[in-house]
């Protein structure tokens, strides 16, 4: 889903999906929020790199399994203390 020009990602919308790897990287994301991944299982890897991303709330605090987060090359300034909680 790489270089499709997506702003959003709605609340659900990998509802029960189940995949090793997920790429949004160059997309248009400048927020994720606290839903949008719920309910989708992710075994390793999550790219979101070269997007517009300033704030991801606790949008990562399901993935358990994941073992590599790419968000590198977005608009990142302030990282609270539970951005990453959920993580291994």
């Amino acid at each position: 889903m790489s270089n499709n020009h997506i702003d959003c990602i709605e609340s659900g919308a990998f509802q029960k999906c189940t995949c090793e790897e997920l790429h949004l990287d160059y997309n248009d994301l400048s927020e994720i929020t606290l839903n949008a991944f719920e309910q989708l299982n992710i075994d390793y890897r999550l790219s979101l790199s070269y997007n517009k991303i300033t704030d991801f709330a606790e949008a990562f605090k399901d993935f358990y399994k994941l073992r590599r987060l790419d968000l590198d090359n977005n608009d990142i300034t302030d990282l609270p203390n539970s951005a990453f909680q959920g993580l291994q």
